[in-house]
């Protein structure tokens, strides 16, 4: 009877709506010398259970392996401390529960509702996903000059960590990138997450060191499955007479930018170059943050 009692309380509590709880209460033992890190993190509510996201549209049911930081907090570290660009879009992030927000050796997930309508689930059939993996290889290899001249160091894109799979029952699209940076070990692992909706897409994008491969590879299949768009915001849901459809199909999800804009699949090489550079500067600020620095 104890043991059932204590199994109705953990599903009790997995199901419950979500909890925030202190800094202290989830690392009691963990103190950082750094008296302004430690200030930030002891003043973030760190959300635990079922998270609503975009005024409702979707939740994330979260186990016990995670936790969530809201927008404002999540800012703090994704721009402030890690060096991304800052997105008007991002709802929150996603981090590990044995993990503070400020360690280096472990993975984020950094949570955005795009508006964007209703995607095509036309596309990846369309696209041969080994071709254009190689034309996004050899895009991003061309620009390294240009990356050189701006005092950057070159990059490039090994290849799938997984390759794109796209669950039609679901509606979510999944894909990783293994991204190398010169001079610097171990490679980035980018691991995205798309859940298709009636009026837009929630992307739920993974920044890591490739070393963390493992456990993003099952992070991202317990998000996946716990991230989903609320009743009446589903894929579903979509009233083709009040709602939009995407400019993106699936595949253009993929490489964040829609073909048909562009007339032809040659044309993307001027706009990729600049996509490229935009998309991968960042990833030195991840890599610092993940691999290079001290421990604060």
């Amino acid at each position: 009877m104890l043991r059932f009692g204590a199994l109705l309380l953990v599903v009790t509590l997995l199901a419950a709506p979500v909890r925030a709880a202190t800094y202290s209460e989830l690392f009691s033992t963990r103190k950082y010398t750094d008296a302004q890190i430690q200030a930030m993190v002891e003043s973030f509510d760190y959300q635990l259970g079922t998270v609503s996201l975009a005024d409702g549209a979707a939740t994330l049911e979260l186990g016990p392996e995670y936790y969530f930081l809201n927008a404002e907090d999540a800012r703090q570290i994704l721009v402030d401390f890690v060096g991304l660009p800052n997105n008007p879009n991002t709802l929150g992030a996603i981090f590990p529960i044995k993990k503070t927000p400020v360690d280096g050796k472990s993975w984020i997930a950094e949570v955005i509702f795009d508006p964007m309508g209703r995607v095509s689930e036309d596309g990846l059939e369309d696209y041969d996903t080994a071709a254009l993996l190689e034309w996004m290889q050899k895009d991003i290899l061309d620009y390294n000059p240009s990356r050189q001249r701006l005092g950057y160091p070159t990059t490039e894109l090994v290849g799938w960590a997984q390759s794109p799979k796209y669950d039609s029952q679901e509606k979510k699209l999944h894909w990783a990138k293994e991204i190398l940076i010169e001079g610097k070990s171990p490679n980035t692992l980018n691991y995205d997450i798309r859940a298709l909706g009636r009026r837009g897409v929630l992307a739920i994008s993974f920044v890591s060191s490739i070393a963390q491969r493992d456990a993003v590879k099952t992070a991202g299949a317990d998000i996946q499955d716990a991230a989903n768009f609320a009743p009446g915001h589903t894929y579903a849901d979509f009233d083709e007479d009040a709602d939009e459809e995407a400019e993106f199909d699936i595949a253009e999800l993929i490489v964040g930018k829609s073909l048909d804009e562009l007339g032809a699949m040659s044309a993307l090489s001027d706009f990729m170059k600049d996509f490229w550079l935009l998309a991968l500067i960042p990833i030195l600020g991840v890599w610092w943050f993940l691999v290079g620095r001290k421990e604060v």
